[in-house]
């Protein structure tokens, strides 16, 4: 009897000396070890604490040098700019109701895309030229009007008519396709008229498919929506920004656009002239902001110009500086700082890791706003490793952020530490 219970006294000091052994070698081991319990409840997650400024531009007045300020805009006139990333950029009197010239033959060009769609290799049936289309000519000839000539039974492609009608301008062309679409000039100016109010144009009326007439007329505000309709045709921006093409009879063709040779990523649309308008463009230009990967496409109305040259001059002055104002979020160098501090006293600075680009493409001078974000990792740390994220976001859209990384290690807790928090 004494003997058992003596092996039982012997068995419990032996179980309680096992235990605090376990108890000890659990306080002196590895993190990655350690008993659940003393992960759970003695390993508590590493405080981040960070700072950061509140928001920052793209680019400062500053970096833009000559192009600082307000943009340039044409002495008279009216005008219109906006870009697919930025919205309107510069106007004049971008409401006012004026003639447009030849640039009506946008939307003719457009309503006949509409009705006959091209593919990019494809030039369409050919198109017969009746007594109609002859008497036409004529009457476009004695106007002192832009024409190509053409006769009863010659045959052209719908490639080379809408080439001829919107790099030639010929006003004799718009009157063929519009009776070739709608089978009378009045009932093709009646859709050209729909077509204007379906895409918004409230400003606007169609009296001719050339634009001959001083009674077509828009606003500098109402063709940037014809101006984008046009690009999104793919034949259209295609056949706009031609630089020069022959027809199948031989006829060669020139863009009025002259920027088109000129200027680094012009597209082209429509010019356009009379005596009553003046001199009118209708314009369209895509270009990658240095350091992005995305390019910007302004598009831009200029009306009621006294020569040529002012009217591609505006345009090309505008959009120059306007396009010079895009930069790459890659840009941004915000300043953050902070410390990931352990509970046992330890702590590492914090520093900007990667960058990660939810868009290639800023207006400069667009307030980046940011906001630090820090995470709780623990309880160990490597240099490098993930303590935070920093969003920058404009308009409250995300556009760039950043990993926020710890500058150092943490390592396991002393055995001072973990023998107190067993």
């Amino acid at each position: 009897m004494n003997q058992a219970r003596h092996r039982r006294v012997k068995g419990s000091v032996a179980s309680g000396v096992a235990v605090l052994i376990a108890v000890f070698l659990a306080a002196v081991a590895t993190p990655s070890t350690l008993p659940t319990i003393w992960r759970d409840r003695s390993q508590p997650q590493l405080d981040v604490q960070l700072e950061v400024g509140s928001s920052m531009p793209v680019l400062a007045t500053s970096d833009l040098g000559s192009n600082a300020g307000q943009l340039p805009l044409p002495a008279v006139g009216s005008f219109a700019m906006e870009a697919d990333l930025g919205g309107r950029l510069a106007q004049r009197s971008p409401d006012e109701v004026r003639g447009i010239g030849s640039i009506a033959k946008t939307m003719t060009a457009l309503a006949v895309l509409e009705a006959h769609p091209l593919g990019s290799d494809d030039d369409g049936p050919l198109i017969t030229f009746t007594q109609a289309d002859v008497d036409d000519y004529l009457a476009a000839l004695a106007g002192d009007a832009t024409t190509i000539p053409v006769s009863v039974g010659k045959q052209l492609s719908q490639r080379d008519l809408l080439l001829a009608l919107m790099l030639h301008s010929a006003a004799n062309i718009a009157s063929s396709l519009g009776r070739w679409v709608s089978g009378s000039p009045a009932a093709f100016v009646e859709l050209l008229n729909r077509k204007a109010q379906a895409l918004g144009m409230i400003h606007t009326h169609f009296d001719d498919a050339t634009g001959l007439s001083s009674r077509t007329v828009s606003t500098a505000s109402d063709l940037l929506l014809l101006g984008r309709a046009a690009l999104r045709n793919s034949a259209l921006a295609e056949i706009v920004s031609t630089a020069s093409a022959t027809m199948a009879d031989g006829i060669p063709l020139w863009n009025t656009d002259t920027l088109l040779s000129s200027e680094p990523g012009w597209l082209g649309i429509k010019t356009g002239h009379t005596l009553a308008a003046g001199f009118c463009l209708l314009f369209a230009v895509r270009r990658t902001p240095s350091g992005g990967s995305v390019p910007v496409t302004v598009v831009g109305a200029v009306l009621g110009q006294k020569g040529s040259a002012d009217a591609f001059g505006a345009a090309r002055a505008a959009a120059d500086a306007a396009l010079a104002r895009y930069a790459s979020p890659a840009s941004l160098r915000p300043v953050v700082s902070g410390v990931a501090r352990s509970a046992w006293g330890a702590q590492v600075p914090v520093r900007l890791g990667i960058m990660h680009l939810g868009t290639e493409t800023l207006r400069s001078g667009a307030e980046v706003a940011l906001l630090g974000i820090p995470l709780r990792p623990g309880p160990l740390l490597r240099a490098g490793d993930t303590v935070g994220i920093l969003e920058g976001s404009v308009d409250g859209h995300l556009v760039v952020w950043w990993d926020i990384v710890a500058g150092g290690d943490i390592s396991a807790p002393p055995l001072q530490w973990r023998l107190a928090h067993v």
